[in-house]
């Protein structure tokens, strides 16, 4: 009795407490910022054979359309949708939290007073009552399908949604019936659980493609939840393509979803001038733009030395003789000039001004010093040489006296040949010594008379 007292009072009171939660719960909160579409494949019906790969084509096509859809607009009407959506979910978790309450009902939970005690403190934490929830009124498009990837149609649209966290289903049917071709798309909207027909024609065969055109548009219409216009651009490669002031790409942009009405376009690209056009697109217009930059002439630096013909030298890198014209692209390093005679003139690149830059050489004035150094490093350089052209003469002297040896010892006229070349070898290195030998005593005399000049 005391059992059957607990289970028949105290429990119908608490699942009545909780079938109540959505009623007196805080601000419903939108559960996600994106709008989650897919698109499944199409029904196909009496399709002939030769056109039996339109059943394939069709949902890829518009597949492809859906690419580079951005945002969604959300209307007063399905911000209602939205709305209920939420207060829907919101009591079929709360009827699976009593559900399962109902099957951890027994005996000693109750006794114990832990499910009474869970049950009233979830009850307590949402006493206030329902806020409509807020909607903002675009939300970023995601596309649920994979690259190249199409489902088949679910039998159970709504359990298809809530399992995918999908907010749009959009599917489509073709039927041939004699000479016409049927071809219409619907949309299966999760927040207002019903399909809706948004695109429908009647065509032949060979006029198919206008009628897939105007599908196209349909489809972005409907998914956008607004009037649209598709903008794409052709320019060079390396051009920044700004649009109402925002940079939208590099190179060209295709297909750029945007709303009807004016932009403004501004193309920008190294060494040439920056363009810059007003357009208007029509709702439902796809339009295509070619722009060509005019190059930008690009400044010079000209380097005029008085006299003229010094060596210019950008950064240690030789750039020609003056008077010279440089690009001026960069000002980074140090220019110098040099002429034999004149001082050296150093110049830091970023000093330079564009356009007639005029340097005047200074005359190099007699340096005694730098004279004597002169004439030493030459002493240097005669020693060098003549004590490097010895061995030379002694070790061909050495190969003439012995071939000439061997040959008069055997008297074989191979020894003979060699010893005659090696003759002539001995005495040219030794008139090569001798000519360094003076050389060298001239360095030496040279050296000591500027030496007595400035000391």
């Amino acid at each position: 009795m005391k059992r059957g007292a607990l289970s028949g009072g105290i429990f119908p009171v608490l699942l009545n407490l909780l079938l109540l939660i959505p009623q007196y719960a805080g601000a419903a909160e939108d559960p996600r910022e994106e709008y989650r579409i897919a698109l499944t494949g199409f029904t196909a019906l009496g399709l002939p054979r030769e056109h039996a790969y339109l059943a394939q084509a069709l949902p890829r096509l518009m597949l492809h359309t859906l690419a580079g859809l951005d945002s969604r607009y959300i209307s007063d009407k399905e911000k209602s949708a939205y709305i209920w959506r939420i207060e829907r979910e919101a009591r079929r978790e709360a009827a699976l939290k009593s559900a399962k309450a109902r099957e951890e009902n027994s005996f000693d939970a109750i006794k114990s007073g832990s499910l009474e005690s869970r049950l009233n403190d979830e009850t307590a934490e949402t006493e206030e009552e329902l806020l409509p929830a807020e909607i903002q009124d675009y939300k970023r498009i995601e596309l649920f399908n994979g690259p190249g990837e199409i489902p088949d149609l679910p039998v159970d649209p709504a359990q298809y949604c809530r399992k995918n966290n999908l907010d749009m289903l959009i599917s489509g049917r073709i039927e041939s019936i004699g000479e016409l071709v049927y071809f219409s798309l619907e949309a299966y909207t999760f927040a207002e659980a019903r399909w809706d027909e948004f695109f429908f024609s009647a065509s032949g065969f060979t006029t198919l493609e206008d009628a897939l055109l105007q599908a196209r548009g349909a489809l972005r219409e409907k998914v956008l939840g607004r009037p649209w216009s598709s903008l794409s651009i052709i320019t060079r490669r390396d051009a920044w393509i700004y649009l109402d002031g925002e940079l939208r790409g590099v190179g060209g942009l295709n297909n750029l979803i945007l709303s009807p009405g004016g932009h403004r376009i501004r193309i920008e690209a190294e060494a040439a001038e920056t363009l810059e056009e007003s357009v208007f697109l029509k709702a439902g217009e796809e339009q295509r733009l070619k722009f060509s930059l005019t190059e930008s002439p690009v400044p010079e630096v000209e380097i005029v030395s008085d006299p003229e013909g010094a060596e210019v030298y950008l950064s240690s890198l030789w750039a020609g003789t003056t008077p010279l014209l440089l690009p001026d692209t960069g000002r980074s390093g140090t220019l110098r000039l040099v002429l034999e005679g004149y001082r050296d003139v150093l110049v830091p690149a970023a000093e330079l001004e564009t356009g007639k830059n005029s340097f005047i050489l200074e005359r190099q004035l007699y340096d005694p010093d730098l004279r004597l150094r002169a004439k030493r490093d030459r002493l240097y350089t005669a020693v060098g040489l003549f004590t490097l052209s010895l061995p030379v003469t002694m070790f061909s002297y050495s190969l003439y006296r012995d071939y000439w040896n061997q040959a008069a010892l055997y008297n074989d006229s191979g020894f003979s040949d060699r010893s005659f070349l090696y003759n002539g070898a001995f005495y040219g290195s030794l008139f090569g010594s001798s000519m360094l030998f003076v050389h060298m005593v001239r360095s030496l005399i040279d050296y000591r008379v500027a030496g007595a000049e400035t000391f």
